[in-house]
């Protein structure tokens, strides 16, 4: 019935899948990824940590976050619909009166209110949550070819600090210089 139709999809699948990935059997996480249909991004599999090839699987397997925050968008309130002291609450912690706000930040309030899209009205943002993720993971940190200028600016970076290391500073050079003069006035008295 319903209970082995449930093990065997759910349970199976899921168990079959994390043996997989911890053992990073590539045929296994292939042919689960092709069964279910999904398309897995190649910043995911090609990560080292089989957490976050795991993770990407059950994501688009199970959508939990996409179908919680679809049951919030349904169920909650329009923005349009949000009280004055509400408002005021999203712009300001509780430490602070509202009212002792530039009035810049005072306008934004009307703004948020009206819930516009036109350009002129200024876009309010708010960061709710923030996760770490790894430096190496970004496309800029990815090593890339040099080009010819960038080789030659290196090579010319080289070439000076190589220059600095064998060239005398100021002082050796006088040191050596008034050792050499001294050594040749020593020279000529005897």
């Amino acid at each position: 019935g319903l209970g082995q139709m449930i093990n065997q999809v759910l349970i199976t699948g899921t168990s079959s899948s994390l043996l997989g990935l911890l053992h990073r059997d590539m045929i296994k996480i292939d042919k689960i990824v092709n069964s279910l249909n999904l398309k897995l991004p190649p910043r995911d599999t090609r990560q080292g940590d089989p957490r976050t090839h795991l993770s990407a699987i059950f994501t688009q397997w199970l959508p939990l976050a996409k179908s919680t925050l679809d049951m919030v968008i349904s169920k909650h309130p329009s923005p349009l619909q949000l009280s004055s002291e509400r408002v005021e609450n999203l712009l300001c912690n509780n430490a602070m009166a509202f009212d002792s706000f530039p009035k810049e930040t005072q306008q934004l309030k009307q703004d948020f209110m009206a819930c516009c899209a036109d350009p002129s009205v200024p876009t309010v943002a708010f960061v709710s949550k923030l996760f770490s993720i790894e430096k190496s993971s970004f496309p800029q940190q990815q090593n890339r070819p040099l080009t010819q200028e960038e080789i030659a600016h290196r090579r010319e970076l080289v070439k000076q600090r190589r220059a600095a290391k064998t060239e005398p500073t100021v002082e050796e050079a006088s040191t050596t210089t008034t050792t050499t003069s001294t050594n040749t006035s020593t020279n000529t008295t005897s």
